[in-house]
């Protein structure tokens, strides 16, 4: 087992955060090893199979084993219409993963409450302009979900 395949509790990196909105995909990375979420980009999202099939490759490019996905509960801890929409998501990113030959990564659901509102906080106290926050806003987000996992771990 190499360095980026560290096991834990059965759990395998690298790692790969998302978190998915309407518009913008934010993605996030961390090795097995340091176990330290950083963000990797923001893909923009539509209807069309490609940033599914361009994530896919993000998870060959990093050879991901887990992907860590914000799940979008509602305040009272409830499944919604957010939930179907990323979940319609996920669905397109694994069949492409298939399609790409890629073995399937383990997909964690991890709770994303807050999480937007945590990173578009910690970007105005970081004096970032309001143009660059919405560039990098959903990079961030996915970074609090990926390291919420990690450190859970």
């Amino acid at each position: 087992m190499g360095l980026d395949e560290v096991e834990d509790n059965g759990v395998v990196g690298p790692f790969l955060g998302l978190d998915i909105g309407e518009a913008r995909i934010g993605v996030a990375r961390a090795d097995a090893a340091t176990r330290i979420a950083i963000p990797a980009e923001t893909v923009a999202a539509g209807r069309a199979e490609r940033p599914a099939q361009y994530i896919a490759e993000l998870v060959l490019e990093h050879g991901c084993r887990t992907i860590v996905v914000g799940w979008p509960l509602t305040l009272e801890g409830r499944e919604g219409r957010a939930v179907q929409k990323v979940q319609r998501f996920m669905d397109k990113l694994m069949i492409a993963i298939a399609q790409a030959g890629i073995d399937a990564p383990e997909v964690i659901h991890w709770d994303e409450r807050m999480t937007t509102t945590a990173a578009e906080s910690f970007l105005i106290g970081a004096d970032v302009s309001r143009s660059r926050r919405k560039k990098v806003v959903d990079q961030i987000a996915a970074t609090h979900i990926l390291q919420g996992y990690l450190d859970s771990l």
